[in-house]
């Protein structure tokens, strides 16, 4: 199992690779604020799969905790699945009354709110 504790505090996402030296196929792997994060060397050996990997690194660490979460979710007892369930139903009723809401201005914005 990985411990995903180790990489607390890393770079946050996303990564970017940036060419570096076309003569050396020497990659940078930078954040999105263009902060340095690695450089990459090999040449031509390192294929573009490669560099892809090591950029994903960020999304493929939230992923890997998004998936945890849910698996102890679903491997929780009854009663946490259905408290868990609750509290992600609230959060809907309180988008689905945000977007009620938002629909009832725009109608009122495009057909006035006055009774002729």
């Amino acid at each position: 199992m990985i411990d995903t504790d180790k990489y607390e505090g890393h770079r946050v996402e996303p990564w970017f690779i940036h060419e570096r030296n076309t003569v050396s196929h020497t990659h940078t792997i930078k954040d999105k604020h263009g902060v340095h994060i690695c450089d990459i060397s090999g040449g031509d050996k390192t294929d573009p799969a490669t560099r892809q990997l090591i950029a994903a690194a960020p999304k493929l660490l939230a992923e890997v905790k998004r998936l945890r979460e849910l698996l102890a979710v679903t491997l929780s007892s009854p009663d946490e699945r259905i408290q868990v369930l609750e509290r992600d139903l609230l959060t809907l009723r309180g988008r689905v009354f945000q977007l009620e809401n938002n629909l009832g201005h725009a109608v009122e914005k495009l057909f006035g709110g006055g009774d002729e």
